[in-house]
């Protein structure tokens, strides 16, 4: 019984450890030609934060601060640069750790314009 006992703790405890170890946050990486801009910025309590957007494409500065303060509610941006290849590399892999600070560059949507419906009146 004593044997039996011993199995089954050992048994739950491999499932445990396989269980805590599959659900572990596996980095993300930075796909090949994509550019990352680093931002500080600072909250409206006067903390600074300092966050990350990574885009297919390039951007102005202006165009990516008007990204994260539309998209992501930066307030006041001190600060843009634009990362070299190494930097923008080991950027992405240590933010992703840190939900929240890791932003993706979404293309805007462009809106159609919706057709006027024409009413008619009557005067009587």
């Amino acid at each position: 019984m004593k044997k039996l006992m011993k199995s089954v703790a050992v048994i739950l405890g491999l499932g445990l450890v396989g269980l805590t170890t599959t659900n572990a946050q596996t980095p993300k990486s930075k796909a090949p030609g994509e550019i990352c801009y680093a931002f500080n910025s600072q909250g409206l309590l006067g903390e600074w934060k300092e966050e990350l957007l990574v885009s297919k494409k390039k951007l102005t500065d202006k165009q990516a601060a008007a990204y994260m303060q539309k998209n992501h509610g930066m307030s006041e941006i001190y600060d843009i640069e634009e990362l070299d290849e190494l930097d923008c590399d080991a950027a992405v892999t240590s933010y992703s750790y840190e939900p929240g600070y890791l932003h993706y560059y979404k293309e805007p949507k462009k809106a159609q314009a919706q057709p006027v419906k024409k009413t008619t009146t009557t005067n009587k």
